[in-house]
């Protein structure tokens, strides 16, 4: 494209519309390249050069949202704006407003709390259909495994802040299948899986998380004293495994085994979990061995 039509598309950028009545013939003052030019293939090219300037913006907008998601997804904690503003160099109202669009879409989710952002629902369902899509990973072997041995459902949370994300679910192959989709979130102090994540704190860590945690109440049997927590939570770093009977689901029963993941690809803090109906507490506790053995095998596979 020659200069004058690029100057051209500057002022079209800047200027409002020239009015129908001006004159694009050549006149004897203007440059040598201007008599080759018609008006139709000048603004052609402003035109092609307009449209490659905006896809190229817009790859580069998408390119800095999937690395702001790329760094949430990688991260054991959840992520402050300034925090990725400063890892990922870019100014603060940038990071701001691509976070902002990846709320929207569901992708990140923002703690009314603290402000700061983990994996929204959503995306965990399109890492849930890849997985699919591409066959059973390792890590799904072993649940799948598990679920076809015991036929209870077997699940998998991850720590994210003040909650655990369940990502995995697979239903009852026997018994009734218990709530938990992919990506939603789950209490720590009244499920299995959060009292086995619970278990693995430090007692710095374990105090400061819940310096501002509410025990909620969500049945009768849910635990709602700070003390009574404490004393569950050292019973359940003696014995390995964490149980919840009807604290949190009225008719759902649980064991979780805590597991650590820490390799280049996934950090965190996850616990198994097998879940039935609260008849089959005792039938769920002869598994407990099965569930060891599948936790130890999850950490050198996810």
């Amino acid at each position: 494209m020659s200069k004058w039509c690029k100057l051209l598309a500057l002022r079209s950028t800047f200027l409002p519309e020239a009015p129908n009545s001006v004159d694009f013939s050549p006149r004897a003052s203007d440059p040598p390249q201007w008599p080759e030019l018609t008006r139709s293939g000048c603004l052609h090219s402003v035109s092609n050069y307009s449209m490659k300037k905006t896809v190229s913006v817009k790859r580069k907008t998408m390119e800095k949202a999937m690395t702001i998601l790329e760094m949430v997804a990688a991260s054991d904690a959840p992520q402050g704006v300034l925090q990725i503003s400063r890892a990922l160099v870019l100014p603060l109202a940038t990071a701001h407003r691509h976070l902002q669009h990846l709320v929207t879409a569901e992708l990140l989710v923002q703690d009314a709390a603290t402000s700061r952002y983990t994996l929204g629902e959503r995306a965990f369902r399109i890492a849930q259909a890849i997985s699919q899509q591409r066959g059973p990973a390792r890590g799904r072997q072993v649940l799948l495994e598990v679920n076809e041995r015991t036929t209870f459902s077997t699940l998998v949370g991850k720590l994210v802040g003040e909650r655990f994300v369940y990502t995995e679910n697979i239903p009852s192959t026997g018994s009734m299948s218990v709530r938990g989709e992919i990506g939603s979130s789950g209490p720590l102090h009244a499920t299995s899986i959060g009292k086995a994540i619970l278990s693995t704190l430090s007692d710095a860590g374990y105090t400061a998380l819940l310096s501002s945690y509410s025990l909620e109440a969500y049945t009768s049997e849910t635990i709602t004293a700070r003390a009574r927590l404490d004393d569950e939570v050292a019973l359940v770093r003696e014995r390995g495994y964490a149980e919840a009977n009807a604290e949190f689901e009225q008719q759902v029963a649980s064991i979780s085994v805590p597991f650590r993941v820490d390799n280049a690809g996934r950090t965190g803090t996850y616990a198994i979990c097998i879940a039935a109906h609260v008849s089959e507490m005792d039938a769920l506790r002869s598994w407990i061995d099965e569930v060891r053995h599948a936790a130890d095998r999850l950490k050198g596979l996810m």
